[in-house]
């Protein structure tokens, strides 16, 4: 709640502290970018592990204003996170991977003279991969490959502020709905004769925003962001875990919060 707070706080400064100024110009209509971005990550399912590192990755996107809002946006990371649990020890240098794709539409409204303020809404996919397959614990617990499938709906608002010709600022706030949540871990890759088990996990929401500055140019703009994004997903269903065929449990995906604060830079044109 704290992070949800901050966010709303951070777009109440930027409105309050825009000023009319001068006209603003007509933002172009067809804009494309480009640029690299690195993270620190965090994921922690309280009381049974946490995993932490560091992501480096780009990210591209088309944006398309004419009073309409749309947006498209990839991006892709790669990264190595240290494994801590109290019950299977550590392991570090575990390879992770991540894709995430959106597509958000809204409405541009003139709230001042400079300030252009762009309520949204829209889908997105994100896709994140934790490979210890072939790997052991400090303990000797065998490690597995694990695959997280969020499908969301985005909705929120970003402000784009002018205080100079020459200079923007930027900041968004979002709250991402889940609409379903797919686990896969394969099991199978630490025990030979268990099952790959399937969890649903549908319940759970995730938060995120961003500050940024952009230096206008005639042709292209350079941008620097500075990001947050947090997820906090609940206890998954129950799967039968089988050996060589025959059920010997059953196995879920225990309630997690992921964090991710970084920065990004690129140049739009």
């Amino acid at each position: 709640m704290r992070l949800g707070l901050s966010i709303r706080l951070l777009m109440f400064l930027i409105l309050m502290a825009a000023a009319p100024v001068y006209a603003q110009q007509p933002l172009k209509q067809h804009m494309f970018e480009v640029g690299p971005e690195v993270y620190y990550h965090s994921y922690e399912e309280p009381n049974v592990m946490e995993e932490k590192g560091v992501f480096y990755g780009a990210q591209a996107g088309y944006e398309y204003h004419e009073k309409i809002y749309a947006r498209a946006e990839v991006r892709a990371a790669l990264g190595e996170v240290d494994y801590t649990s109290p019950v299977s020890g550590t392991l570090d240098n575990i390879e992770d991977w991540l894709f995430e794709s959106r597509a958000v539409a809204g409405y541009d409204f003139a709230a001042a003279d400079n300030l252009i303020v762009t309520p949204f809404l829209g889908f997105g996919y994100r896709y994140l991969n934790d490979d210890s397959a072939g790997k052991r614990t400090s303990t000797g617990a065998a490690g597995y490959e694990r695959e997280s499938n969020y499908y969301y709906s985005p909705i929120g608002v970003a402000a784009l502020l002018e205080p100079q010709p020459d200079w923007k600022l930027r900041a968004s706030a979002e709250y991402d709905l889940l609409w379903k949540g797919k686990q896969k871990s394969h099991l199978s890759g630490a025990i030979s004769g268990l099952n790959d088990v399937e969890n649903d996990q549908d319940e759970g929401y995730g938060l995120r925003g961003s500050v940024g500055l952009e230096k206008v140019g005639k042709t292209t703009d350079w941008w620097i962001d500075g990001f947050v994004r947090y997820w906090n997903i609940d206890d998954s269903d129950l799967q039968p875990i089988t050996y060589l065929g025959q059920t010997i449990g059953l196995g879920y995906e225990p309630a997690n919060e992921t964090v991710q604060v970084g920065a990004t830079v690129g140049v739009r044109f």
